[in-house]
């Protein structure tokens, strides 16, 4: 665990690193806001229709696309800078690897903020709130690789007993993964492995590869107390996150989001600002501009039809936020996303704010 120790960082840490700088960073509380959470782009829009990966479950959490259809696996190579350098904080049932292969990035696990040095990972437990960013916008390439326990026989008691015992709610949030510790080194290179297996199409290979990654961490996590996930409050917060990600194309009040999570108002606006550091409206708005950005990018959409689909009132109104946020508009945001205008840093937008 001394790796664990050595690269993680509370939000206070991270605040006096980064509280100087005047811009705003992504992840990190800065003098003029709070902690900034964006959309992670995990869809990959098909034959030019408008999909979002990320659905809500009849449990409220998080689903995904897997890789192959009947096994719950999702893998694939991601860069930071397809999400503006941050991914949406969330939550899902699966459990998570990152390797990262080019760069370096901070990912946030339910409160602790972890530095990934370039072919170091992470392990990521089950229901635990994460993103990943770079506070000075530095890209990183990394591979990420997804897992439902699904996956190792759904009605088996022996097993749901141990899977139960090693990624429930009272084990570790997350396991810091280092190349120099042989059995973590196994780890990262059965994450690359995997990512052959799928191409490879051998379903049986897949499952055995990933049933042994996944023993390797069930050997090494450790029980603790007092996690996150025991906290009523912290409960109440995700099922109003995953109501606003479930029908932020809808009109929507406080009120709303308060009734979803079964809180009043008032506590409905505390929770937004113990957990994220944002009101509830800042947040329901940054989502819709985050999933309008990825329409832009995605689809051929005209720029009114993804403001209505987006939950924006008028076209005028999106186009307002949008330039106040972006620095610049929707048409200009889907030009400078062509693959041959990326490399304008002039023509970049800012940070959502």
């Amino acid at each position: 665990m001394e790796m664990q120790e050595e690269n993680s960082h509370t939000y206070s840490d991270l605040q006096e690193v980064f509280y100087s700088r005047e811009s705003t960073f992504y992840g990190i509380k800065s003098p003029q806001g709070g902690i900034f959470i964006q959309d992670i782009d995990i869809a990959r829009v098909r034959e030019g229709k408008m999909k979002f990966s990320l659905v809500v479950s009849p449990d409220l959490s998080e689903e995904l696309n897997y890789n192959i259809e009947g096994l719950p696996v999702f893998l694939r190579r991601e860069e930071l800078i397809e999400s503006e350098h941050m991914s949406l904080c969330h939550w899902h049932p699966d459990l998570e690897f990152i390797k990262i292969d080019r760069g370096t990035m901070y990912y946030f696990v339910n409160g602790e903020i972890i530095r990934l040095e370039e072919g170091h990972g992470l392990f990521v437990n089950s229901g635990r709130l994460h993103y990943g960013f770079s506070p000075g916008k530095i890209d990183c390439e990394y591979c990420i690789m997804i897992v439902h326990t699904d996956l190792f026989a759904k009605n088996c008691r022996s097993i749901d007993d141990y899977l139960m015992a090693k990624f429930g709610l009272n084990n570790e949030d997350y396991i810091c993964l280092s190349p120099d510790i042989p059995w973590q080194n196994r780890i990262l290179e059965g994450i690359s492995e995997t990512e052959k297996e799928i191409k490879e199409g051998d379903p049986l290979s897949l499952v055995s590869r990933i049933a042994m990654i996944c023993s390797g961490i069930g050997k090494h996590i450790q029980v603790v107390r007092d996690q996150h996930m025991d906290n009523k409050h912290y409960q109440e917060f995700l099922l109003m996150t995953n109501y606003i990600r479930n029908h932020f194309s809808e009109k929507m009040t406080i009120d709303d989001m308060a009734s979803s999570g079964r809180v009043c108002r008032s506590l409905c606006c505390s929770l937004f600002q113990e957990f994220a550091s944002q009101t509830p409206t800042q947040y329901l708005t940054k989502y819709r501009l985050l999933r309008s950005c990825q329409a832009l990018r995605e689809t051929q959409l005209s720029v009114t039809e993804i403001s209505g689909l987006c939950g924006f009132q008028t076209p005028s109104y999106y186009a307002s936020v949008f330039k106040k946020n972006l620095g610049m508009t929707p048409q200009e945001f889907r030009l400078w996303k062509k693959p041959e205008n990326r490399k304008d840093i002039f023509a970049k937008p800012r940070e959502i704010v």
